[in-house]
């Protein structure tokens, strides 16, 4: 008898979506005359994880680290779990990180609420908080002195996910969306709708605690910096091997 394959669990049904954050769509029509040499560099500066996960039959976002340089977002970096392998991947304009923030993922955990803080110059917050209450929340002392424009997505109300990034990268993030998928372990009658749905513009909503600055309202949020080392017994992870920079 031969050795059976091993079965991945799907974690989202493939009903993928782009949402666009910060700096315009990422799939615009081409209209306009591009010199060869343009198109050439602005295909370097493009980066999607869709080419990663679209090739899984189970994937799951494993990390999300923001890299600042001076009060903009200079790079996103993610970790995936692709068919029980893990790939690492940073997206980084090419201004030298100075500050990052990392939030990582359970297996039974993910990101439910995304929040962009952004102006003219480029992206200079971002908020993430996941279905496990786990915040990623900036603390960066470079402030802004212009007014700054903010978009969220609360994804949970539709058992919806935030999954993979695509955006584009000169200096800084010049460019930002999110792929989102609906869970598997949503209810069948949503499940039905959202396998379904047509893509309309998303409610703008948030159901976000604590980031007003009271201090009762973080209580029972892990604002990650710098996540711990270890995790309890519930949380613990098989450590699969690691292939990085694909």
């Amino acid at each position: 008898m031969g050795c059976g394959q091993t079965k991945f669990k799907p974690h989202y049904i493939q009903n993928y979506e782009l949402v666009e954050l910060f700096g315009g769509p990422m799939n615009e029509e081409k209209t306009e005359f591009k010199p060869k040499k343009q198109l050439l560099l602005e295909q370097k500066q493009i980066f999607d994880d869709m080419r990663f996960i679209e090739k899984a039959t189970s994937f799951h976002l494993d990390r999300i680290e923001v890299f600042m340089n001076e009060g903009l977002c200079c790079g996103i970096g993610v970790t995936f779990n692709l068919d029980g392998l893990v790939f690492n991947k940073n997206h980084k304009g090419t201004k030298l990180p100075k500050t990052s923030y990392e939030l990582q993922l359970a297996q039974n955990e993910n990101i439910e609420f995304i929040q962009v803080n952004y102006s003219d110059e480029g992206i200079h917050d971002i908020i993430l908080k996941s279905n496990l209450g786990n915040m990623l929340v900036m603390d960066d002392e470079y402030g802004n002195d212009g007014d700054l424009q903010t978009v969220e997505y609360n994804l949970g109300d539709d058992h919806d996910a935030l999954i993979g990034f695509k955006g584009m990268a000169d200096d800084y993030i010049t460019k930002l969306s999110f792929y989102k998928a609906t869970r598997v372990d949503a209810p069948i009658s949503q499940l039905r709708t959202q396998a379904t749905r047509k893509k309309q513009p998303m409610r703008l909503s948030s159901n976000i605690d604590g980031v007003s600055g009271e201090e009762d309202d973080d209580a029972g949020l892990n604002h990650t910096k710098s996540p711990p080392k270890m995790r309890t017994a519930g949380q613990q992870r098989y450590q699969k091997p690691i292939l990085e920079d694909i």
